[in-house]
């Protein structure tokens, strides 16, 4: 014979399956965290392909890496922040395509991640800091 199911149990059956998957995106977002080592990283915009490819961040200063001409994508896991990066010398394309990319690559490390625009000359205090956390 079947049961009948009351919505007390529909409920609570579906109140464990969100459970696990809270669990589970928890874990997940933990392991992300581990991966990414909590390491500054630094995506520098490419023209030809409209796209951003990461960079190596050495021991090398930042503002030797920055130029000009183009747009960075500065991602700073420990404040949890994102920096577009304009130079002084970039274009109006250049930021509408960096201010779509932006969203991407923050979704690749936490939606959590808050976006800031920062322009060429206006970076002291945001670039200060992650130069000291790369020089540590």
């Amino acid at each position: 014979m079947l049961k009948k199911l009351y919505f007390s149990d529909i409920f609570v059956q579906n109140f464990i399956l969100i459970s696990y998957l809270i669990e589970f995106w928890r874990m997940y977002l933990k392991r992300k965290m581990n991966e990414l080592e909590k390491n500054i990283m630094i995506f520098e915009f490419d023209e030809i392909i409209e796209e951003f490819n990461e960079i190596r961040v050495d021991s090398q200063e930042i503002r030797d890496i920055l130029n000009s001409n183009l747009i960075y994508i500065i991602v700073n896991p420990f404040k949890k922040e994102i920096l577009i990066y304009h130079g002084y010398n970039s274009n109006v394309r250049m930021k509408f395509i960096a201010t779509q990319e932006a969203p991407k690559i923050r979704d690749k490390f936490g939606i959590d991640f808050k976006i800031l625009a920062v322009d060429e000359g206006d970076d002291i205090s945001e670039i200060k800091e992650i130069i000291e956390i790369i020089n540590k």
